[in-house]
């Protein structure tokens, strides 16, 4: 939102890290399933996978589209407001925490933060409802350039948004898998 052409830059290098850290875990997690796994490893091994793959999209929309949006800024030359700021932090914050604790969830096998993920759904939509609605009062204002602004800013929340359905998705593999462990147990 306020980023200069460099710090857009090694955001972007930053997914270079993320796409070889990817490469290692799928590496990994396909020599994985040559062992011989039961049905519950087997789970366990694709859910790992999904959840795997999600940090990888969720890394996509910021190298590509969150950064795509700060250029854009800087190109067509506009500030995104102070106001607008705090409407796209606080959605920001509890992305992040929403993707902070569907992590632990996934490493920590750890359904109480799985839930907590889940849980912020209605959070989450109420927030981008309130974004939308200041959006629409941004845009009826005379400020210049505030279609090229709204745009932008609007995009924004809208890949924020995307970033919490992939840690949301993150954390339901953790709640299946619990589930799929009783299941199992059940059938023993």
């Amino acid at each position: 939102m306020t980023g200069n052409k460099e710090a857009l830059q090694a955001v972007r290098e930053m997914d270079e890290e993320v796409d070889v850290l990817y490469k290692h875990l799928v590496n990994y997690l396909a020599e994985v399933s040559k062992l011989q796994l039961n049905e519950y490893q087997t789970q366990k091994m694709m859910k790992l996978m999904a959840a795997v793959n999600d940090l990888e999209q969720i890394g996509d929309v910021i190298e590509i589209s969150l950064v795509d949006l700060g250029e854009k800024r800087i190109k067509k030359g506009f500030k995104i407001s102070e106001a607008t700021q705090k409407v796209i932090n606080t959605v920001h914050v509890v992305v992040s925490d929403a993707l902070k604790a569907a992590v632990r969830a996934v490493v920590e096998e750890d359904n109480d933060f799985a839930a907590r993920v889940i849980s912020m759904k209605t959070d989450m939509n109420r927030l981008v409802e309130q974004a939308g609605m200041h959006q629409a009062k941004r845009l009826v204002s005379e400020d210049s350039g505030k279609f090229e602004a709204y745009s932008v800013e609007v995009d924004i929340i809208e890949k924020l948004k995307r970033i919490y359905y992939h840690a949301k998705r993150m954390a339901k593999t953790v709640v299946e898998t619990e589930e799929e462990k009783v299941e199992i147990k059940e059938a023993a």
